[in-house]
């Protein structure tokens, strides 16, 4: 069975952003609140996937939410949110 996909979803899962080569980027999350897990990007072009607790340097993964990664390094914390148009 073959369906086709709606003109506005296409154009929603196809929108084009500007990823900055020099800053880390939230690519996503998935996973749910069970177990909720983020695709990263690094300024060099390499992805990895982290989990709460995890370390990306000296910065803690201290929440994954839908579209949304909490870091925390000494008091201080970071917001990353996934690039949008």
């Amino acid at each position: 069975m073959t369906t086709t996909t709606p003109p506005r979803v296409a154009r929603s899962a196809t929108t084009s952003v500007r990823i900055s080569r020099r800053d880390l980027t939230l690519l996503g999350t998935s996973g749910g609140s069970a177990s909720p897990q983020a695709l990263l990007r690094r300024p060099g072009g390499r992805t990895f996937t982290v989990r709460r607790g995890d370390r990306i340097g000296q910065d803690i993964v201290a929440a994954i939410e839908p579209g949304r990664v909490i870091l925390q390094r000494n008091g201080r914390t970071v917001e990353l949110t996934t690039p949008g148009p």
